[in-house]
């Protein structure tokens, strides 16, 4: 009888003081994959022994196992400990949040689309939910790509902003090992959009529109969106565009958020000695000497005018902070 081979695919789920009930909802589906070969570390950011007995109970069988050690890294540093510690010989890693909810054919679809094609990392849509429910509602349903404005010409922009949502995707375990270590955090940075960048280093993402989990919206979230279907959230868009243009009008140019751009620029840069950059990664590395040409990438993703002026003005600024650092010959 001929042994199918399976991908070897982690999971490393990111825990900190969770709502034990949301914990449980998103470990339960993960264990209900339809692709059940695969093994789950929940990592404790800052754990207390209490912590480690109490979610220990939970683990619904042997492929979970629980990490904690003690220490308070926040999120950032503590993906970067998980990927170093536990992505060994992996195909696949995915990293969950705690308070999320899988479909069952997430990691089969994932997994799928990446052994079909050469592409270093897939990303997928959400729906975005209250934690009181249980099946998806009906009538409107807010999507996370329409909230975050994310679409197939979002790639045009991604040395910029990010547009793969870390606990939505899977990545080739091969990517992740030139991840290690992370750059330093001087300004906004998230895991997700720095290793969206190193597998844009290496290839190409898919932005899938299937919608394989569900984005559970709380008032705890770390780092959360909001319902576009709600009239807070119209407010809330109009107000950030209005002070995000004054912000970068009186921006100087140590700004945090440019430093962290630059910063990822030079290790990326670093790290690209004998690899063959992916074309789409280079075009918008080669375009940070015309803010014209960039201009008009940014349109391509369909911003307003406010977003395309303030993305503006901020690139402006960018641009001027490499030439100071002659990065922009390459």
């Amino acid at each position: 009888m001929e042994v199918v081979s399976r991908p070897r695919v982690l999971i490393l789920v990111t825990v900190f003081q969770p709502s034990i009930r949301l914990l449980v909802r998103q470990l339960d589906s993960i264990s209900q994959q339809t692709l059940p070969d695969f093994e789950c570390v929940v990592s404790i950011d800052g754990a207390q022994q209490s912590d480690i007995e109490q979610i220990g109970l939970i683990l619904p069988d042997q492929r979970f196992r629980i990490h904690g050690d003690g220490f308070r890294r926040g999120l950032y540093a503590h993906v970067e400990f998980l990927i170093q510690k536990f992505c060994h010989d992996h195909e696949f890693v995915a990293i969950a949040d705690q308070d999320d909810e899988w479909m069952p054919d997430r990691l089969s679809g994932q997994i799928s689309c990446l052994k079909l094609s050469m592409y270093s990392m897939v990303t997928d849509d959400a729906f975005v939910v209250r934690p009181e429910s249980r099946h998806l509602p009906r009538g409107n349903i807010d999507f996370l790509f329409d909230i975050l404005g994310i679409s197939d010409a979002s790639k045009e922009f991604g040395v910029l902003t990010n547009f793969a949502t870390g606990a939505g995707s899977l990545y080739r375990g091969t990517i992740l090992k030139f991840a290690i270590p992370f750059p330093s955090q001087i300004g906004p940075q998230v895991h997700d959009h720095w290793l969206l960048l190193v597998s844009l280093l290496h290839g190409d993402c898919v932005i899938r529109n299937d919608q394989t989990w569900k984005y559970i919206q709380h008032d705890k979230n770390q780092i959360g969106v909001a319902s576009i279907n709600s009239p807070a959230r119209r407010v809330l868009v109009v107000i950030k565009k209005l002070t995000s243009i004054l912000k970068y009008k009186l921006v100087t140019r140590d700004d945090p958020v440019i430093s962290q751009l630059i910063v990822n620029t030079k290790v990326l840069l670093d790290r690209s000695a004998g690899i063959q950059i992916s074309p789409m990664l280079f075009d918008q590395l080669f375009l940070l000497r015309h803010s014209r040409s960039h201009l008009i990438s940014i349109s391509a993703l369909k911003r307003s005018r406010l977003e395309t002026l303030r993305l503006f003005l901020w690139w402006k600024r960018y641009k001027s902070k490499l030439e100071e650092l002659n990065l922009n010959s390459f």
